[in-house]
């Protein structure tokens, strides 16, 4: 599978795309491998080849997300500055991956800034998706009613009822 198979990749220069292929690794790992734990040093992004993984946080580890389809990306906090990761990436079937060093990514980035704000666009979209489905599934798994909002966080005030 090539990176720019990816949503995230997708209409990146070739150049750009032979730049970070050429930093990144391909490597296999078995079921039950821990790729990082939350609060470890960010400093990998991952693309998943084949497999499948799954994203927990907290001491029971919820489940947050999980990554089963090529393509699908995770240990983004290596590309946007956090220090450390968010959640624990634990691979639930044999997985292929490619792993790009978050530094090495950055500057090959900046080698191609239209890239780069592309990719963070695409970035931001995937994270939002990931968002909207955390949101889903605190919704569903509590059956709590969600507030409206005017997108500040501010609770808007009931309509009058005439």
């Amino acid at each position: 599978m090539l990176l720019n198979q990816s949503d995230l990749f997708r209409g990146l220069s070739h150049d750009l795309m032979e730049k970070i292929m050429a930093g990144g690794s391909k490597e296999t790992h078995p079921a039950g491998t821990r790729l990082f734990a939350k609060g470890d040093r960010a400093d990998c992004f991952y693309t998943l080849v084949d497999g499948s993984v799954k994203l927990t946080i907290g001491d029971e580890g919820c489940l947050v997300f999980s990554i089963s389809r090529a393509g699908e990306c995770f240990g983004w906090s290596a590309l946007v500055g956090r220090e450390r990761y968010s959640a624990t990436a634990e691979c639930t079937a044999p997985a292929t991956l490619i792993k790009i060093d978050g530094e090495r990514f950055s500057a090959i980035m900046e080698e191609f800034p239209a890239d780069g704000l592309r990719f963070m666009k695409q970035l931001a979209a995937m994270l939002g998706q990931r968002l909207i489905h955390s949101y889903q599934s605190i919704l569903y798994s509590q059956n709590t009613e969600i507030s409206p909002t005017a997108g500040t966080g501010q609770r808007l005030e009931p309509e009058a009822v005439l």
